[in-house]
């Protein structure tokens, strides 16, 4: 268990500076993802995304997902917060999280979810 924890933290241990963000919807809440980021392991799939914000001092925020593509649903692991849009800037906090669930058809993590789980066939 403890290699596989470790394993895990492996994967998303990388600079968001190196990132190639490709906006996944096309609205005033666009959300991107970092198609460097996505990477397949056995039944699941990791990436990152990123959305913009304007609150609270907080311009960005980028989230490491592992996703169940046959299953559809995600596992949000940490969340990290930056003062400038698109992850630059300082880090202002890093959350563990711990969200697990079926995101709805409608929401813009469903919408990152089946970009990552197509675009790694």
């Amino acid at each position: 268990m403890k290699n596989l924890f470790i394993s895990c933290f492996l994967l998303f241990t990388y600079s968001t500076h190196a990132s190639n963000w490709v906006e996944v919807n096309q609205s005033k809440d666009a959300v991107f993802i970092d198609l460097d980021s996505i990477k397949k392991s056995s039944n699941f799939l990791f990436y990152s995304s990123l959305e913009n914000m304007t609150s609270m001092g907080l311009n960005s925020v980028i989230v490491k997902t592992k996703a169940n593509c046959a299953k559809r649903m995600v596992i949000e692991s940490i969340a990290s917060y930056y003062g400038q849009p698109m992850g630059k800037g300082d880090l202002i906090e890093e959350e563990t999280l711990s969200n697990i669930g079926s995101p709805d058809p409608e929401s813009k993590s469903f919408a990152v979810m089946k970009f990552a789980c197509s675009y790694k066939k």
